[in-house]
């Protein structure tokens, strides 16, 4: 039953998964197929989340579950960090699809209130920064590649706050915060589906996911593939990408 489940939050999951984890591997990957697999362990990663939420933070930002992250790009490693670095905090990731247009990407920025988007490559990057009249809300942009002089001037041109993802983890590390938890109840995720016409969908009675709900879909999966019975560690190949639910 998983109302009697010790774990109520993907937080409080995580941290069960570093507890049996620790030093083995959590994410694996390789960027071809002619390339061997990199890893980073249990332990690696939640310093590593810990930074990046720190570092948010450190931005201004209010550790809350009334705060909205935007992750604008494919699915990466980096991705998958700034995904996890979230929920130590309570705050809601919203995934912005790199296949959605100019008009889909400043609609969720917008009706979410979205004040920090993490984006992958510099064109992304520019695009945030020129789209800033349409997206108010938006105050910070933090690149996961090193942003050029360009983009740098044309930040301060916009009244924009860009910064490196290397910096923002740097500040995280300098400037640690200890993690807000969420509750059970809490915002998780926010989905925004393309549907097939018309703005993304996603608002208060859409595509909203509480941390309980997660833990009821999990515990469900788990206990349908026989999961918790098992000896081995299961192994788990994602091919979904990290913006979509099941991703």
């Amino acid at each position: 039953d998983a109302s009697t489940c010790d774990v109520k939050t993907i937080y409080e999951c995580y941290l069960h998964g570093v507890k049996l984890g620790g030093n083995r591997p959590q994410f694996s990957y390789r960027q071809s197929s002619d390339q061997p697999f990199k890893s980073y362990t249990y332990n690696q990663v939640f310093e590593i989340i810990k930074e990046i939420g720190s570092g948010i933070v450190h931005t201004g930002l209010e550790p809350s579950n009334k705060t909205f992250i935007g992750i604008y790009g494919s699915s990466s490693m980096n991705y998958a960090f700034c995904l996890y670095s979230t929920w130590p905090y309570s705050m809601i990731p919203i995934g912005i699809y790199d296949s959605l247009g100019r008009d889909g990407v400043k609609f969720i920025i917008r009706h979410a209130d979205v004040e920090l988007v993490f984006a992958d490559d510099l064109q992304r990057v520019k695009n945030l920064l020129e789209w800033k009249d349409d997206t108010l809300a938006l105050k910070t942009v933090v690149s996961i590649l090193e942003p050029t002089d360009e983009l740098i001037k044309l930040a301060e041109e916009k009244n924009l706050n860009l910064i490196s993802f290397e910096k923002l983890r740097e500040n995280g590390r300098n400037n640690p915060v200890p993690v807000v938890p969420p509750k059970p109840t809490d915002i998780a995720m926010v989905m925004y589906t393309s549907g097939s016409t018309g703005e993304p969908k996603g608002n208060d009675n859409n595509c909203v996911i509480t941390h309980d709900n997660f833990i009821y879909a999990m515990y469900g999966m788990a206990s349908a593939l026989d999961i918790f019975d098992s000896k081995e560690i299961p192994r788990v190949l994602n091919y979904m990408p990290l913006a979509h639910l099941f991703g």
